[in-house]
């Protein structure tokens, strides 16, 4: 399992299934654990300028 060291938040899943997707495959996961460990400040993406809360 990789956890990015800083991040905001992390999800854990667990794949619960898998389907071609041509040349990718489509992961579906079930979420078994939230977190978070950062205070960092959230960037956001609003009306086509980048904001912070």
């Amino acid at each position: 399992m990789a956890l990015f060291d800083g991040a905001i938040a992390t999800v854990e899943c667990a794949t619960t299934a898998v389907h071609d997707g041509g040349d990718h495959s489509i992961v579906v996961g079930e979420v078994t654990a939230l977190g978070t460990p950062s205070d960092g400040a959230p960037l956001l993406y609003h009306e086509g300028r980048y904001k912070s809360l």
